[in-house]
């Protein structure tokens, strides 16, 4: 039922103060799992204990970082991002898996937020986990998670780090609100939201060390094109860290101009612009090499992409 994307492979229980994603139901342990079929589907769900069954898990991940916020009272949450070595930009099912559900009272409450229009090809907009490609191995680059916190008073959060097979070299670092904090400097911070309410934050991570006083910020990062070389279509994807007006406009190699995506207001995020492969007349365009160029102000950004029919 995994690999027919029926159910996800996320089980969740309650313990001391949260659900936690785990590999073993402790007796008597109530559990939850995400069913995504229909009622029309009629399935049944059947449990038995220790079944032997196919190998569901993905590969091992190149890297993965786990975040953790927890207040005073117990209550607690976390998420993990990372990178896998069959990860897409894209939703990966067996990878990007859902947030735990919702606790019947008041709680913390932190999830990897995809609720951006472009995000619509993610089936879950609130994740537990998202795993990115592995960086290229030749460029400098930067990838931005954003991730959404719920406070259910002001009460001091504390955010914990926790990272597995970390590269060396790389910078990872967590914003919310003003504050940054640095995963080198130590691996916890407290957060104090001025009331109860959500809080929007990200975890930024460069495959290049990054000193604490860079905090000049790029409008537009993590620009990538995918699939590439591509028939039918691919997709512009990259990350705004507020709300700005932009366009996104496509050129032949000419230099003539052949679509504009995208033309105004884009609000902070990550974004996914679809180039079908036709033009502004809705004309489909021959195979060659075409560029996106994203324009945002005085920064503007150009990325090359290959038609093949």
């Amino acid at each position: 039922m995994i690999s027919q994307k029926l159910i996800s492979r996320a089980v969740f229980v309650y313990r001391d103060g949260a659900y936690i994603a785990v590999n073993e139901v402790l007796p008597n342990e109530s559990f939850y799992i995400k069913y995504y079929g229909g009622p029309a589907l009629t399935t049944y769900i059947s449990f038995l204990p220790f079944y032997e069954a196919p190998e569901i898990n993905p590969p091992t991940s190149n890297w993965q970082l786990s975040v953790k916020v927890s207040s005073e009272n117990s209550d607690s949450d976390s998420f993990i991002l990372g990178s896998n070595p069959t990860a897409t930009e894209g939703y990966d099912f067996r990878l990007d898996l859902p947030a735990a559900p919702a606790k019947p009272f008041s709680s913390l409450k932190a999830y990897i937020s995809r609720e951006e229009p472009g995000d619509i090809g993610f089936i879950d907009t609130k994740l537990y986990s998202e795993f990115r490609p592995p960086f290229n191995a030749t460029l400098e680059q930067e990838k931005i998670w954003n991730f959404k916190l719920v406070a259910p008073s002001a009460d001091p959060i504390t955010f914990t780090l926790a990272g597995l097979s970390l590269p060396a070299g790389y910078t990872f670092r967590i914003g919310i609100n003003a504050m940054q904090h640095n995963f080198a400097d130590g691996n916890s911070f407290t957060f104090y939201p001025n009331e109860a309410g959500t809080y929007l934050g990200y975890v930024k991570v460069n495959n290049y060390p990054v000193g604490n006083s860079d905090v000049v910020q790029i409008p537009v990062s993590d620009l990538t094109v995918y699939p590439n070389p591509f028939n039918p279509s691919t997709t512009i994807a990259f990350y705004t860290p507020h709300s700005m007006d932009l366009s996104v406009t496509l050129y032949n190699i000419k230099g003539q101009k052949v679509r504009t995506l995208h033309s105004g207001r884009m609000g902070m995020g990550n974004h996914q612009l679809v180039w079908d492969g036709k033009d502004d007349g809705g004309r489909g365009v021959s195979s060659g090499i075409y560029f996106a160029r994203v324009n945002a102000g005085k920064y503007i950004k150009n990325v090359k992409m290959v038609l093949m029919k």
